[in-house]
């Protein structure tokens, strides 16, 4: 019987990301949960009914987008967007809040200069 080691390895890292990441669940309705279709999934989802059961790929995976918005912020500077990606005031990564903070969400940053629209929020992922 042949044992695959990279298999194995890549199980393992997988499995690390899964027992090491948060479950998703939020004090608040996140932005990036809006623009579901389904307004009873987005009620639940807001309400913690739907667990969130995400394989360790799919974790790692967001941890290679955050790792890249360093690279992605540099890519924008390099062609001449100004673009912040740390609120000046709290000296953190930009928020968005309402409703008594029952809604909110955060930025990768705020990016001023692109050639076709004259200024954005950005979500480098």
């Amino acid at each position: 019987m042949a044992i695959n080691l990279a298999s194995d390895t890549i199980n393992k890292i997988y499995q690390h990301y899964k027992n090491t990441s948060d479950n998703g669940f939020r004090g608040h309705l996140g932005a990036s949960i809006i623009g579901k279709p389904c307004e009873r999934a987005i009620w639940y989802d807001f309400r913690w009914c739907t667990p969130s059961d995400l394989e360790g790929r799919l974790y790692r995976l967001f941890q290679t987008g955050h790792l890249a918005e360093d690279r992605f912020t540099a890519d924008l500077k390099a062609i001449g967007v100004k673009i912040s990606t740390v609120n000046p005031r709290t000296g953190k990564q930009y928020q968005i809040n309402a409703c008594d903070g029952f809604f909110g969400g955060s930025l990768d940053g705020i990016g001023l200069g692109f050639q076709k629209t004259p200024i954005k929020n950005t979500s480098l992922k």
